[in-house]
């Protein structure tokens, strides 16, 4: 089904493939997926939602889905990532969310990826606030582990970078605050990007 122009996946256009291992709606114009859509597809493994228009993600869009293994979401549009929308992909691998518009990471949104190896978060851009789009934003594993971590509403502050380069250098020593630095014509280039960090999310903010 890759390469076409779908723009609409209706919640019950999957019923009786029990069998489907892998499904492949790559480069089509989709740009909303009901939360049901997968559901009837409990034995598949590999699912490709990349070059499409999504904005957002139902927050049970891929429940029941324990056998997924990878799951490709580059170059859509998506602003955040609902919580614990993964929970039931306990067998996931691989996970691509590439070249999005993440605006948001919500404080569980990763919760359930305990077998994850790859997280793919080339060209995450910042979209708000106007000052940072552009950007790219912190990676998404850290902010996990970040939010992890506090129980209580706290502020941790960040390095960002300008980033034209796109060469960045993690520095593991620290945990609070990570830094993130970018080389630019020989000089290191950052500005301030402050995350605040609550029970229930997790803003980017300027």
């Amino acid at each position: 089904l890759d390469h076409n122009n779908i723009e609409i996946v209706e919640e019950n256009a999957f019923e009786r493939l029990r069998r489907v291992k892998e499904l492949d709606l790559s480069t089509n114009r989709i740009e909303n997926l009901p939360n049901g859509t997968f559901r009837p597809l409990p034995n598949l493994r590999i699912l490709d939602l990349s070059y499409n228009r999504l904005q957002s993600l139902e927050p049970d869009l891929f429940h029941g889905l324990r056998k997924l293994t990878n799951l490709h979401l580059r170059y859509n549009a998506l602003k955040f990532i609902p919580v614990r929308i993964f929970q039931d992909c306990r067998s996931m691998q691989f996970l691509d969310l590439g070249y999005n518009q993440l605006q948001s990471l919500a404080r569980n949104s990763f919760a359930g990826l305990f077998k994850l190896t790859e997280l793919i978060t080339l060209g995450l851009l910042c979209a708000s606030p106007d000052i940072a789009q552009g950007e790219d934003i912190l990676d998404a594993v850290y902010a996990f582990q970040l939010c992890e971590d506090n129980v209580e509403a706290t502020t941790q502050t960040f390095t960002a970078t300008r980033n034209r380069a796109r060469g960045f250098i993690y520095d593991g020593s620290t945990r609070n605050p990570y830094d993130l630095q970018d080389v630019e014509g020989g000089e290191v280039v950052t500005s301030s990007l402050t995350v605040t960090a609550s029970a229930d999310d997790l803003e980017s903010t300027m």
